[in-house]
This record gives structure tokens, sequence and C-alpha cells, in this order.
């Protein structure tokens, strides 16, 4: 499509949404009128725009210019003051008025409006009143238009401008001169590189203080990012060096001022230091004290052990079981402990365990919760120990702060969880802050027990909060590391193991009914595979939807990597049609009945559950990283797109939010966790060696309920088997509870 460039008049606003800027206007110049759409932050009617975009014919409202991009121009000569005026942009000034004022101060207008508006008394009609109303007016748009001015000058525009100034107000040039780098801290969407960017603009030297010390902590916050909660102090220097273009000895001058600042902590750890946020020090500190408080704090029992023996063998006669020695052990240590932790992988037993544990625990009128990090984690909880179970989010009753600043938890401290037993699943998915939360929660007395598999991959978000709770040595540990679950012919469950002990695995494709491993070296044959198996070969085979196969691919980016994957998918499983609405966000295009996926948590998007006719049921608030749905509807010109959750929760989303969407038809392994898909099809070709690590593959063969299928590379498989590291994340945890526990015996 050919660009084209259009300036002139804002003289209507016809639909503008105020959160996301998204705006159908009429722009008017010497050609007559023209429909502008897009997204124009803070425009207001009487605005001089120039508009870069392209025309496109719009099936209901005829010829349009999709705008790409906008500037502000300047209101110039008595033409440009009529059209502005004329326009209603002032309230009080019509175009009889416009024209005797005009008249009198000619293109000295505006200037007389804003720096003496008590002139205008000179005009008929204009009280003192009324022309001191009009000088605010005109003051408070002309220094919008200043102030945007003066950032776009630092090349921020549209969204971000507005968020800006929404924020620092009639400030914005103080702040941003005396230190730019607030905006990095202060502003969503703006971090070090591009305050940085903004810096250079205004002149700021590169070994300026608060330069280095915002690259220091902007250089912990991607580390963070990244899972570690801490950095080995000369990694941290050398990372923060190559940031910000310095020699070593400047970043580590600046060091102590940020300990005096409290934004940075050094701790020696076994004879070598590691800097921490102050943020996630803390965080992890508070961990290690609500773990010894609840461990402390808990009587046990209220009974003999002999009573607990009676107990499980009423329980196995009721649920027609015989439990083996680590599965009774299991229950006995829960029973008797604040806080426990079962470790084991698919087959070993687990599921039958917890179901007795509940049945125990219930049986002595305890009050039992169950949760898990996501919905999905959630629901197959429940449907495996035969209770409702939430997300931790839920449980916590999760919200956002009054002025937007971060997560807030209904239950806390002061209003803790109601529960005598709280059972958590997939606990290698929780980071350290939500881990924190859960810990807060929790009342003395309180019973937690936490179940993982400590050889999957640790959260997305920071820390190693499972693994560092069993490297502890401070608490109870039941490792469920023996085979019972032997289903006939199945060798995802036989393969999932000899993965996690480092062995080959099994493959033969003419006898195995779940587990193939198709051999390719050819992109085009590997693509052609994936659509044939996602679209037809494995719905056919297990009598499922194409919807129940699920793309699991080590990385993002490459030729096989999600993002890739998900585009030639959704041509082919959802291709483009006639009356099926499409909303471009980037480079993705979202279009009506498409798989998607949340990537971030967002405390804040509401939701509801309808019923019958369409009736609203249940209300809330949260949708969660890993929540997986369909579009069900886009209306581009109110500006939302809803998508309906697997849990039938039904969510709108802003074009601005759509950042926290991605298409799912194929995902990363990494946040697959905590899922279960009927059938699994993993592409393993170019994959970067960094990602060649034996947790994740197993991470990905084990989300497979019937069936796995792996295509590409033997070699890759094999590398991937017999790589036992994967990179290292750095963690706290593990030694604060240690310091914990050992000044308590002391």
């Amino acid at each position: 499509m050919e660009e084209v460039q259009i300036t002139g008049h804002v003289t209507n606003i016809i639909y503008q949404n105020p959160t996301n800027g998204y705006t159908v206007l009429i722009l008017e110049n010497e050609n007559g009128e023209l429909t502008v759409t897009g997204s124009f932050p803070g425009v207001q009617v009487g605005d001089k725009l120039k508009v870069t975009g392209f025309y496109e014919e719009h099936i209901s409202y005829g010829l349009q210019l999709k705008m790409r991009s906008f500037e502000r121009a300047e209101i110039e000569g008595i033409s440009d003051i009529e059209i502005y005026l004329s326009s209603g942009a002032i309230k009080g000034v019509g175009e009889k008025l416009a024209a005797k004022i005009i008249a009198k101060f000619g293109e000295d207008t505006l200037r007389i409006m804003e720096e003496e508006p008590e002139r205008l008394k000179e005009i008929s009609g204009i009280s003192l009143r009324k022309a001191q109303d009009i000088g605010v007016q005109v003051y408070e748009k002309r220094n919008v238009r200043r102030i945007m001015t003066f950032l776009a000058g630092l090349g921020v525009t549209g969204k971000l401008a507005v968020k800006i100034y929404e924020k620092y107000g009639d400030d914005v040039s103080d702040v941003i001169g005396k230190n730019p780098y607030r905006l990095a801290e202060d502003i969503d969407g703006i971090g070090f590189k591009r305050a940085d960017e903004i810096a250079e603009r205004l002149g700021v030297l590169v070994n300026s203080e608060f330069r280095i010390k915002s690259g220091i902590m902007y250089a912990l916050s991607e580390s963070l990012q990244e899972g570690n909660t801490c950095l080995p102090e000369e990694e941290l220097i050398e990372k923060s060096a190559v940031i910000l273009g310095i020699d070593e000895e400047n970043v580590r001058l600046k060091l102590a001022d940020l300990m005096m600042d409290h934004k940075l902590i050094l701790k020696n750890e076994n004879g070598r230091m590691f800097a921490y946020s102050a943020v996630a020090y803390k965080c992890e500190s508070a961990c290690a004290a609500k773990l010894l408080r609840l461990s402390r704090s808990f009587d046990g029992y209220d009974g003999n052990v002999k009573n607990v023996d009676i107990v499980i063998s009423n329980t196995e006669k009721s649920m027609g079981i015989k439990l083996e020695e680590i599965q009774k052990n299991a229950v006995l240590v829960a029973v008797k402990n604040g806080v426990t932790i079962i470790t084991g992988g698919p087959g070993t037993g687990k599921t039958t365990a917890i179901r007795a544990m509940l049945r125990v625990f219930e049986e002595r009128g305890k009050r039992v919760f169950l949760a898990a990090p996501t919905g999905r984690a959630a629901k197959r909880m429940s449907e495996m120990c035969g209770k409702e179970a939430s997300t931790i989010h839920r449980l916590l009753g999760t919200g956002v702060s009054f002025d937007g600043s971060g997560t807030v938890y209904s239950k806390n401290e002061d209003e803790p969880i109601e529960a005598d037993v709280v059972i958590i699943d997939e606990t290698s998915m929780v980071d350290v802050f939500l881990f924190n939360a859960l810990l807060s929660a929790l009342s003395e007395g309180t019973s937690l027990v936490l179940i993982g598999d400590c050889d999957q991959l640790p959260s997305v978000g920071p820390g190693n909060v499972f693994k560092d709770l069993i490297d502890s040595g401070e608490l109870p540990v039941i490792r469920f590391d023996r085979v019972f679950r032997q289903e006939e012919d199945s060798d995802i469950l036989t393969n999932a193991h000899r993965i996690k002990e480092g062995k080959d695995i099994t493959i033969d494709n003419q006898k195995s009914r779940d587990f193939y491993f198709v051999p390719r070296d050819e992109e085009k044959r590997l693509k052609k595979d994936i659509i044939y198996l996602v679209k037809s070969s494995l719905p056919d085979h297990l009598k499922i939807s194409s919807g129940d196969v699920q793309v699991l691919t080590p990385m993002r980016k490459g030729n096989f990597g999600s993002v890739a994957v998900n585009a030639f998918l959704q041509e082919m499983l959802n291709p483009p049609a006639k009356g099926k609405k499409e909303w471009e966000y980037g480079d993705i295009i979202f279009r009506v009945g498409d798989k998607v996926m949340q990537i971030k948590n967002d405390y804040d998007l509401e939701w509801e559950i309808r019923g019958n006719y369409g009736l609203v049921t249940e209300k809330g608030q949260g949708v969660f990283n890993g929540d997986i749905g369909r579009i069900t509807e886009i209306n581009e010109y109110a500006g939302y797109l809803t998508v309906m959750f697997e849990d039938s929760k039904i969510v709108s989303y802003k074009h601005e939010q759509l950042e926290e969407l991605e298409p799912a038809y194929a995902i990363t392994i990494h946040k697959s966790q905590g899922s279960e898909y009927e059938a699994v099809v993993m592409p393993l070709f170019n994959v970067s060696p960094n990602l060649r690590y034996r947790n994740l593959l197993y991470t990905g063969v084990t989300r497979a309920k019937r069936c796995v299928t792996i295509l590409g590379s033997m070699d890759i498989l094999n590398a991937m088997i017999r790589c036992e590291d994967q990179n290292i994340r750095y963690s706290g945890l593990k030694n604060r509870i240690k310091e914990a526990f050992s000044a308590y015996g002391e």
C-alpha cells in the first residue's frame, strides 16, 4: 500500500478510548474532511496534526486513513488560529467571538490569550472572569503541546508521552532534566536503555553518578527477569560496565553508594560476594523467617502415632487401595510437621499419597485448601484429588494497589487464610515473590505441604524456591523416586524417567502407542509434518480436536521457535476469511477464533463468567501467565478484543493490553509448566546449545497425557538427554533458610 501524509485540523472526535488512545476522528484541510483511525492519545478537537498512513476502504464507513504515525503541527498564521478557535477547542469561544478576538489581536491572539488574558476584556461581551477562564484553558492546552513537543524532541511520542505527562504533570521538563533515569523507575514501558537514549539527547555525561547507579540497578533488574535473585559481585560489575560502556573500576566505586542508598546488598556466601537488590534480599529473608515460624509453631498431630496408623488404615479401606511404605511415610510426616516437601516424577505414587493425606486431614476435621500456580494445574489437581483446587493467586485474593504501583493481596498477615492445612502442587513453578505472599497469608499453626518435581524447570519468575527448600536441609523432604504406575504400553512414562536418569530413550514407532520420534533435517518437510500432525493426524488418531494438540518448542526465536511456528499454524488452522475480524498489534495479527495465551500476570484485568442467556454469574479480577483461551470477539472501533479462557472466564483487552497476549498454537516448554495436554508435538531443529539440557526435554515430555511426537535431530535429542547442567540460576533462599534455622537453634 502506498503511504501518504496529510496535514489538517481535528474538527471532530467520533470515538476515543481514554485508556489506549484508539481514536476515530475527522481531519479537515483545504481538500475537505477525512476520517482517520489509530491511536491518538491526548489529541483534542482543534489540534493541528501531520498524519502518515495509508488509505483503506471500510466495509461500512467507506474511505479512511489508517494512521501509522503522527506528530503535532504548530498552529501558525491567521488561518490556523481561526480554525483552532472556531473548532470549539476553547469552551465559551465560538465562531463569532473568535472572529472578534482575531480581528483585534491578529497573529498575536494566542499569546495574548495565554500571557495577558485580561486584555480580552477589550472585546465586547467578554468579562474579566470569562477572560481569565479562557486564559487558563489556552495555557493548559498550549502547555500540554509544549510538553509533548519537548518529549518528541527526546524521541518520546504517543502513549509513552501521555504516560509521562500523567505521572509528572507540568513538572515533566524539570524532572527529566534533573535525572532522566527516573523514567526507568517510574514509567512502565521505559527501561534503562530508553532512558539512556533520552539522557544522551539531554547531554548527560557517560560517567555521571546517577547514570552509573541506574545502570547497575538495571543490570540487577535484568538478571531478576532472567530468574536470578542475586549475582556474583564480579559478574554484576562486568555486566554493568558492558551496559554502561565504562570501565569496571567506575562501576565498583558506586556499589558502596547504592548500599548507602539501601538499594543494594552485598552478602558473603561461602567465601564469594553476591549482590542483591534490596527488594529480592528482603523477600528471601522474609520467606526464611516465615518458614521457621510455621515449622516451630506447629503443635503436630492431635493424637499419637498409633492413632495416625489407624486413620491411615481406615483410609486405605475406604479408598480401596494399599499404600506403599513411602506413601504412608509421606502422610505421617505431613500430619506431624508444619512444613512438608514432597518431590517425585510422574507415576511415582505422589497423587495417591496426596489423596490419602487429604482424607486423613479431613477425617480429623481439618480445613484443607488445595492450590496450584496456574489455572490448568489447579484443574488437574482438582481432578486428581476429587476436591476443588484454586490458583494460588485466587487463594490469596489478588488485586492491584489503589495507585497501580504493585500487587496487593486480600489475604495476608492481618487477614490470613482460614485453613488448617494448605497443599500446593507444582511448587517448582512458584517464584520467590509469590511464595512470600503465600507464606504471609498463613497463620501460626497452619500446616503447609509443598508438592513438586525437582527435576523439572525452575519457575519462570525469580528464584529457585523448590530446589532451595530441598537443598537447605532444614525441612522434612519425602522423595518419590520409584515408579509404581506401569500403564500397559506407556512409553511416555518409561522415557520420562530414562531422560531424568540421563539414559537413552526407547523408540519404536511401529510398536509404541504414545511416544514417537520422526527424524527430519529439512525445514520444508518438518514444517509440513508439524501441520499434518496438528491439523489431522493426531486428532484423527486420538479422536480429539486440533486444539487439544500442543506444539512445544525449546525456544521463542528461530525457524522452529514458538513465534515462527505460531505464524504458519495460524494460517493453516485459522486462516483469514471474509467477515472474520482481525486486529493488528505490532508483528502479530490477532484473529477471531485464534488460540491465545496470557504471557504475564495482570492482577487488574477484570473477568466474568456467564451462564444461561448470557447472564453474568460471577465476576473477579486477575488473569495469569500461562492461561490459554480463544478469541471470541474483536471490536476495533470500541477498542477491545474478547477472550474466553479454558475456565470459562471472559476477558476484554484494550489495544494497549494486547502486549499481554500471544498466539498459543505453539508455546515454549517453559510456558507449558504445570499444564497437561492430550498430545504434544516437539520440534527439535537448530536448538541453541544453551537450551540443550535435560530438564527442558523432561518437562516437555511430561506435559503429554496420551501422546508425544518429537521431530527433528536425533543428535540434538541425545545431547539434551546427556546434558545434566542447565544455565546456572543464582538465588539465596537456601542460605537464608539455613541462617534463620541456625539462629533459632543457638
